[in-house]
């Protein structure tokens, strides 16, 4: 049986995100300045198939100002069906949300029915650990009880109804679009072998080092695209990761500001202009040379890159300066 990615969640759990653009020869990537850019549009185009789950499980209200309360308090939360979850643990989800009051971020689904983003955390919180289990077909859905209601506030239960499912391991990675690494190395950075308990989190980290491998040698435009096929009669699930390498890119101007005359020369002696961008740069001489930085400061925040695809150069900005 194939299918995409929880067999949809899997897919949005697992997708890295990347940014297209005009193709370098021989291929192109991302830059670390785009990541959180190309996070939001990643979340904006692949939404939770539990969203859903949520909204029809939202009460079906009369009135405009019925359908979108201002104020939602959370008086109780309980699960059912939850069986590889703890008491404990199930009870610390329960106190983040528990005796809580949410600013209204509803947003109308179909028909009169509601979704919010507490309401989505909630489910993911109690999604999230049993993935790590293995158990990726778990469906999690939220059954909303109203318990008072004056003007645009409500108070609210939520019952959480788990079918948590069979537990999957891994069947085996497979590639396809590769040709800057083999497929030996490629795998060799996810930390997760077949046969074991197919854990998300381990395959998102093994993800985002593939990320970090192809930012090393340059290709910061690097796209991978995670697709399921499932094995129901072996409880075994096999990832197919299809890349989008982009090509490579070189590094075209450097400045450096708001630095010190030794921290500026380490620095500029690790990315010369006309060598390949590597991308872990930042990381190495934060490792090597943890002081010389200024107090508070991160390539995070000082960090700005621009990208021609024309010449496949990356001018980089470093501005240390206090702002």
């Amino acid at each position: 049986m194939r299918a995409g990615l929880s067999v949809a969640a899997l897919a949005v759990t697992l997708m890295v995100a990347g940014y297209l653009a005009a193709q370098c020869e021989p291929s192109q990537p991302v830059s670390a300045d785009h990541r959180s850019t190309l996070q939001r549009q990643t979340s904006n185009e692949t939404a939770e198939p539990e969203q859903s789950a949520a909204a029809g499980a939202s009460a079906r209200l009369r009135s405009r100002d019925e359908l979108f309360p201002k104020q939602i308090t959370v008086q109780e939360v309980r699960f059912s069906g939850l069986n590889h979850l703890s008491p404990q643990e199930q009870e610390a989800i329960a106190a983040q949300f528990q005796g809580k009051t949410f600013p209204s971020t509803d947003r109308e689904e179909a028909q009169g029915s509601w979704v919010s983003d507490w309401l989505e955390e909630l489910t993911s919180r109690v999604r999230d650990p049993l993935m790590q289990q293995g158990y990726f077909l778990a469906q999690v859905s939220p059954k909303i009880t109203e318990l008072r209601s004056e003007g645009n506030r409500r108070e609210v239960a939520v019952e959480i109804q788990v079918r948590e499912g069979e537990q999957y391991r891994l069947k085996g990675v497979r590639f396809k679009n590769n040709q800057a690494f083999p497929a030996e190395q490629l795998r060799a950075v996810i930390p997760l072998r077949d046969g074991e308990v197919l854990n998300a989190e381990k395959v998102r980290e093994g993800l985002e080092a593939l990320r970090k491998l192809y930012g090393s040698k340059g290709y910061i435009n690097f796209t991978v695209v995670p697709d399921t096929e499932v094995d129901q009669a072996g409880r075994a699930i096999l990832i197919a990761l299809d890349f989008d390498e982009g090509g490579v890119f070189k590094v075209g101007k450097l400045e450096v500001l708001g630095l010190d005359s030794e921290a500026t020369r380490k620095l500029l002696a690790m990315l010369k202009p006309g060598e390949v961008y590597d991308s872990s740069t930042w990381d190495r001489f934060s490792r090597q040379f943890p002081g010389l930085l200024p107090k508070g400061a991160s390539f995070d925040q000082a960090t700005e890159i621009s990208q021609s695809n024309i010449t496949c150069t990356v001018d980089i900005l470093l501005d240390f300066r206090q702002r």
